[in-house]
C-alpha cells in the first residue's frame, strides 16, 4: 500500500509517498506522478522519508517521472534518508543520476544543484 500527498508553492511541488513502492503500487505511484508532473513545476521534490519497500518497478515508475521533468524542462530531485531505499539507489547506480537529500533543505530548494538525467 501507498500513500501520497502533493503540495505545491513557489515553482515547487512536493510529492509525499508513504508505505511500498513495488509493482502492486505502480499504477497508483505512477498516477500521483504525473499528476504531479502535469503542470510543468519548475521542481519537483519527492520526499520518500516514510517509504517502507521499494523494488525494480517502482524504481522505474520514479526514472520515468525523473525523465518527464527534465524533458520539459523541470527538475526532479528525493529526499531519501539513510536506509534501505538509499541504499537501493546506490546499489543500482541511481544516486549519481538523482538528485538526493538527507532531509529536507531549509532553502526550500532555491539554490539546489538539481541534475538531469546522465
Amino acid at each position: 500500500m501507498v500513500t501520497a500527498a502533493i503540495t505545491t508553492g513557489d515553482g515547487d511541488t512536493r510529492v509525499t509517498l508513504a508505505g511500498e513502492l513495488d509493482v502492486s503500487t505502480a499504477p497508483t505511484l505512477r498516477a500521483v506522478l504525473v499528476e504531479a508532473t502535469d503542470p510543468r513545476p519548475d521542481r519537483v521534490v519527492i520526499d520518500l522519508s516514510d517509504v517502507t519497500y521499494l523494488d525494480s518497478t517502482g524504481l522505474g515508475v520514479l526514472v520515468g517521472a525523473h525523465r518527464r521533468a527534465v524533458a520539459y524542462g523541470g527538475a526532479l530531485a528525493f529526499i531519501c534518508p539513510a536506509g534501505r531505499v538509499r541504499h537501493l539507489f546506490e546499489l543500482t547506480g541511481m544516486s549519481g543520476v538523482f538528485t538526493l537529500y538527507e532531509s529536507a533543505p531549509a532553502d526550500r530548494w532555491a539554490d539546489a544543484p538539481f541534475r538531469g538525467m546522465r
